[in-house]
């Protein structure tokens, strides 16, 4: 039986999005729907597949793309408008059709239970802002740049997709809320389980292989019984 823990804090989950709630590297899409629609250097963009490509067949490391992939999104994406750019974010989260399935039921579980839901990725802010407000989601953290005078600047402000980023993420969130949940799909997400009650890893059909990290208390789900077991895990969890 789980204990019940009291606390003041208001309690929330920690999830990762890319690979835990939607399938793919969604930086990627985007930046191919930016350079379609004439938003961002055809060059760069060329260069953000490659970076992917060589990231899947291990010829580079997931920090050093998940640090190329925010500077080449900068570069990519800077002296275009803010507004355009935000209004194809729009077209392009309205028309994701790679999001779980499951994804939806699983953040109304945790409105039902009144915990606060904050995604933390690699993933684009801008676009992380159009889910924030289409799930109700409390906070995004999300790859951010600079922008000036209504312009994109090539400059990073913060990509929480690196390891370093999301300790501190998760470390000044758990002063201010009990974390319930934790939910990731690579090592790389072990920092939003560090201060969590309870701690997922989701193993999605389509990488069957992929590994495991070693953390105390860390329960392995895939996409058939990850409702089911937040259902269970909060059941005993006081919502009031």
């Amino acid at each position: 039986m789980t204990k019940v823990i009291n606390s003041t804090k208001e309690k929330a989950a920690l999830l990762d999005w890319d690979g835990t709630l939607r399938a793919g590297y969604e930086i990627t899409e985007w930046c191919d729907f930016l350079d379609e629609r004439g938003n961002f250097d055809r060059e760069i963009g060329e260069r953000q597949r490659t970076l992917l490509s060589n990231y899947l067949t291990g010829k580079i490391t997931y920090s050093q793309a998940v640090f190329d992939v925010g500077v080449n999104y900068a570069e990519g994406l800077g002296g275009y408008k803010v507004k355009d750019t935000q209004d194809l974010a729009l077209q392009f989260a309205d028309n994701d059709k790679a999001i779980f399935d499951f994804t939806p039921a699983l953040f109304e579980i945790l409105h039902r239970n009144k915990i606060k839901i904050i995604l933390v990725s690699n993933t684009p802010q801008l676009l992380l802002e159009v889910y924030r407000k289409k799930f109700k989601l409390s906070k995004v953290y999300g790859l951010k740049i600079a922008e000036k005078a209504d312009f994109w600047v090539n400059k990073v402000i913060i990509n929480p997709g690196l390891t370093e980023s999301k300790k501190k993420i998760a470390a000044d969130l758990a002063k201010k809320y009990d974390i319930i949940l934790g939910m990731g799909d690579t090592h790389h997400d072990v920092p939003l389980f560090e201060y969590s009650r309870f701690r997922l890893f989701i193993k999605p059909r389509k990488k069957p292989n992929i590994s495991i990290p070693e953390v105390i208390g860390l329960e392995v789900v895939s996409e058939d019984t990850v409702l089911k077991t937040i259902e269970s895990k909060l059941i005993n969890i006081s919502t009031s």
